[in-house]
Order: C-alpha cells, then structure tokens, then sequence
C-alpha cells in the first residue's frame, strides 16, 4: 500500500477524507445503507439495502426477496424482486456513484454502483426498482 502522502495532496481533501471517499448526503438525500443483499437476475448482478429485505422464499421467477413495507411507502402493495440466485448479505463495499456512461445505458435511478469478487454490482433505490427486476404476482406466485 502506498503512504498516504502519496493517496491524496495533504489538505487537498480535509484531514479525513480521501478522493475515493463518497460526500456527506446533503439533507433531503438517501444515506447509502451500510450492507446490501446481493442477488443475481437475468444476466446481471444487483444489490439492495439488506435491511429493507423482509423475507427470501420461493416465487414463480425462482426466488423472490420480499421487501419491507417501508423500502417504498408509494407502492400499492408490498414489493418484492425476482432472483435467479442470492448471492449473500455483504457489508463495507465501496460504493461509487454511477457514471454518464452507465447512465446512458442504464437511465434507472439507483444508490451507485460497486464490485464484488471482481464483477460490477448495481445497487438499487428501493423508491426506484426498475420494472424488469421487480416479481409478478403474490408470494405463492
């Protein structure tokens, strides 16, 4: 590991903060949660807060992850995601905002995104699940 004179200009980025450090939520803005579920669907590698996950059971779309119902207070009804498979409950990432780039192909609003073991993870807004990600029917479905 290189000094941390190395890392960052002394002062350049306040006695604490490094440049990979992510701001301070300004107020009105969503804390990024601490430890995100990770779950596999259609192809790509997601993530949600993991203490908005109620429940992981059976659906008609291989698993489905029942969400609290507070993770989207303007739901109808309680929310929950299709999985193809749950990767686990992981804590600490490093999550960075999403770029233009990314954006350009995926324009759903999400908390950023980060890696795990190596592959990128988009980490969703639970106020903000994209369509395709979220399961059909009831829980017996």
């Amino acid at each position: 590991m290189a000094p941390a004179s190395l890392l960052a200009p002394s002062g350049a980025y306040g006695s604490s903060q490094s440049p990979w450090d992510l701001p301070e939520p300004l107020p009105g803005q969503a804390m990024i949660p601490t430890s995100f579920l990770l779950f596999h669907r259609g192809g790509g590698f997601w993530g949600i807060d993991s203490g908005q996950v109620m429940r992981i059971g059976p659906g008609a779309e291989n698993l489905r992850v029942e969400l609290s119902p507070g993770a989207n207070p303007t739901a109808a009804r309680p929310v929950a995601l299709a999985a193809d498979r749950v990767e686990g409950v992981v804590a600490g990432l490093a999550v960075r905002p999403m770029s233009a780039a990314l954006r350009t192909f995926w324009p759903e609003a999400g908390f950023g995104v980060a890696v795990y073991s190596g592959r990128p993870v988009i980490l969703l807004d639970p106020l903000h699940l994209p369509l395709p990600l979220v399961a059909s029917g009831g829980p017996d479905a």
